[in-house]
């Protein structure tokens, strides 16, 4: 049986396991539904001395439920924390797999019409947190060519255009500027709401579909987390 809409099968290999995991203990629709995985994302725009942009440094901290499925069957230390080699195979298994040209990492870099492109994710690390007993994916994603923002903005997307994923971008330090010139501020902007109905009809979406329909997939593609870097 086919778990995935067969599109996007490639680009959402390393999420399979945790919904197979739940259907097999039969966990509540909340589990369920669409999404399967919740992730606190923070974002991190690097500056060079000359005040161009070079990169987009990424954090995504997993929820409790998947973090303890991707732990399960590693080896653990007296700390209760897997050890770094093994985190390590994880983090290169999952950034090979959002390195498909139809995820790109779930981020999309734009300067105004411009779409900005990025090399392979850098300096992958994956953390395991023994207190909080969650699991976090940091990358950093190059600009090919450092960019200078000038007097347009540069917006930095994130989101899962299936929905596989929700993020959420509420910490304090969720946006983060390093070396930025005194002149550029970033602020956050969150996507539009679900109306009742449209995410009554996401939440009924069992793994078991296939397919999203196509109007709840452009529902979905629209459900974009912003940041908007502006230097003036």
């Amino acid at each position: 049986m086919n778990l995935v809409p067969n599109r996007i099968t490639k680009h959402l290999r390393w999420l399979t396991f945790v919904v197979v995991i739940a259907m097999l203990l039969a966990l509540p629709i909340r589990a369920l539904a669409h999404p399967h995985m919740w992730v606190e994302g923070k974002v991190q725009l690097m500056f060079d001395a000359q005040g161009a942009v070079t990169g987009v440094t990424q954090t995504w901290l997993f929820d409790e439920m998947f973090s303890s499925y991707a732990k399960q069957g590693l080896p653990v230390g007296s700390d209760n924390r897997p050890p770094q080699s093994e985190l390590d195979k994880i983090g290169k298994s999952w950034i090979e797999a959002l390195a498909d040209p139809m995820s790109h990492y779930f981020t999309r870099i734009m300067h105004g019409n411009r779409e900005v492109p990025t090399g392979p994710a850098q300096r992958v690390r994956v953390d395991w947190d023994s207190k909080a007993q969650q699991m976090s994916l940091q990358f950093e994603l190059p600009l090919l060519t450092p960019l200078m923002p000038g007097d347009r903005p540069l917006v930095v997307s994130v989101a899962d255009p299936t929905f596989y994923v929700a993020y959420s971008f509420e910490a304090p330090d969720a946006v983060t500027l390093l070396a930025a010139p005194s002149s550029c501020s970033a602020k956050y902007e969150m996507p539009k709401p679900l109306d009742a109905q449209t995410a009554q009809r996401l939440a009924a979406i069992g793994p078991d579909v296939t397919e999203l329909p196509s109007d709840l997939m452009a529902v979905t593609q629209t459900l974009q987390h912003r940041v908007i870097l502006t230097c003036l």
